[in-house]
């Protein structure tokens, strides 16, 4: 697995790593809504993140002539990436991608370049111009109204649109943690130029003006193990650009505030798949789980202990390659949220690895029962941490005695989360 210990500048309380996963969640859920609070939506008419790049009329670049790695004109840091299959007059989306806290486009590049050569895709890579720390960060609570970073990224846009065959319609923002505030404070104030924006784990939340555009479709990411604001503004913000009419994609990724490849990888290909098709309703649906319907007991945590706790000493061929491989996306609840989480799909592992279907059999577990309490405990902790955003459950349902559950035995969730099973998707 790939991960920064520097990735983000934490706007959420860092004591809360140390608490158990009930105790976190319910605490991160209060977090959360202190963050949301503090939104940096503006009511002026005219945003500080708009940019005046209009990609139907300024992209003239006919041809890319060279595959690789290049810098841009007079904008030190700003990094371009062509695949290899780009090079040619066939006009190809563009992605850009915005580091995280105390990182810089270098370390951006390095986790994103096979993704841009898997999905036959060029990236653009800006580098923050107070180290580490975007302008709207740095603004974050009281405005020095300065935004070069707004106007490097504008300039950077127009260069490459005039140097590399750049398909107007397709052209996407994405970012993890202070890159994903940043997606959400630059890409809602210019919806009409980008055409996909993924926020994964924003840490501070933003509603920007600018112009309506529902067509406009989002990728919107929080870790389950990361609670408060990086958890909880996804889902308000979803909330906020459906009802605008947008195609919103929610998704709940199992760990905790850190980059992953193959969370990465779950990014990039939603952005091939919409661009492919781009009628939301069209693609193919997540397969839902029994999380609302599988009761919660001590006996059946200590199975998923005694399972887990097994699995992760698996050699990599099957705990790394194997699992990768097998990763399926699947539908939880979240209070009356619907979020899409890509997990292991342990039955067609089962299948495949008997050491995996012994790892089940110790634990007095089928593969269909595994699935169905990792679903559930799944969607009450996610549940627990979405708070007020995720709306009423109903009372004296299977949800509600799931969440009771996990409150009210936290010693036993202590020991479950220590067998890895909330970071390992």
């Amino acid at each position: 697995m790939l991960s920064s210990p520097a990735i983000c500048r934490t706007i959420v309380n860092r004591s809360l790593t140390g608490l158990g996963i009930a105790a976190m969640i319910i605490a991160a859920s209060a977090a959360g809504r202190d963050a949301r609070a503090q939104s940096t939506a503006q009511t002026a008419s005219t945003s500080p993140a708009r940019l005046s790049v209009r990609p139907h009329t300024m992209a003239t670049g006919t041809r890319t002539d060279s595959a690789g790695e290049h810098t841009l004109d007079s904008l030190p840091g700003y990094l371009v990436y062509v695949c290899t299959k780009c090079v040619g007059t066939r006009r190809v989306p563009l992605v850009v991608i915005l580091h995280g806290g105390g990182l810089d486009s270098r370390d951006q590049m390095n986790y994103m370049q096979e993704f841009a050569e898997q999905y036959n895709m060029i990236m653009l890579v800006p580098t923050a111009t107070s180290p580490g720390e975007w302008d709207m960060i740095a603004n974050y609570g009281g405005s020095s109204g300065a935004y070069p970073d707004v106007a490097n990224i504008d300039a950077a846009m127009k260069q490459v649109l005039r140097k590399y065959a750049i398909d107007p319609d397709r052209i996407a923002l994405a970012g993890m943690s202070d890159g994903g505030s940043y997606s959400l404070f630059l890409g809602r104030a210019n919806l009409d130029i980008f055409s996909r924006i993924a926020p994964l784990s924003p840490g501070i939340y933003s509603n920007e003006p600018g112009p309506s555009n529902p067509s406009t479709q989002f990728f919107l990411a929080g870790g389950i193990l990361e609670g408060g604001g990086f958890y909880q503004n996804p889902l308000g913000a979803g909330q906020e650009l459906r009802q605008a009419g947008h195609p919103v994609k929610q998704v709940l990724m199992l760990r905790p505030h850190q980059q992953r490849s193959e969370d990465y990888a779950y990014m990039w290909s939603w952005l091939h798949d919409s661009w492919a098709e781009p009628n939301a309703a069209a693609r193919p649906a997540p397969r839902a789980i029994a999380d609302s319907s599988t009761r919660l007991t001590v006996d059946a945590v200590q199975r998923m202990m005694v399972f887990w706790g097994r699995f992760t000493q698996e050699p990599d061929s099957i705990l790394t390659d194997a699992r990768l491989a097998h990763l399926r996306e699947f539908a939880v609840r979240a209070g009356e949220a619907r979020l899409a989480v890509r997990m292991v799909d342990i039955p067609a592992l089962a299948a495949q690895y008997p050491s995996v279907t012994a790892d089940l059999e110790r634990a007095g577990l089928t593969a269909a029962q595994e699935e169905a309490y990792r679903g559930a405990l799944i969607s009450a902790a996610a549940t627990l941490a979405a708070g007020d955003i995720g709306g009423p459950v109903p009372p004296g349902s299977v949800l509600e005695e799931n969440m009771h559950f996990m409150t009210t035995h936290r010693d036993i969730m202590n020991m479950l989360r220590a067998t890895e099973m909330w970071s390992i998707p």
